[in-house]
């Protein structure tokens, strides 16, 4: 599955909340959160579901369908 960090960093920066702070509030080093955002790293479904918890959006509105050309 695919997610839509761009939306998580969003959420992130208009609660006002650095990396850390969100890292911290889901029990996560600071350079996981920074590496997802990057793109470096694709988020663990568990992560994922806590960071879209703290930032009260639904796991679902953060899911990217993987379309494919037919």
């Amino acid at each position: 599955m695919k997610y839509d960090i761009a939306r998580i960093q969003k959420a992130r920066i208009l609660k006002g909340w650095s990396r850390s702070k969100l890292a911290e509030i889901i029990g996560k080093d600071p350079s996981t959160i920074s590496a997802l955002e990057l793109g470096k790293i694709d988020g663990m479904p568990a992560t994922i579901k806590a960071i879209s918890e703290a930032l009260e959006i639904p796991m679902g509105e953060l899911l990217i369908e993987d379309v494919k050309a037919t």
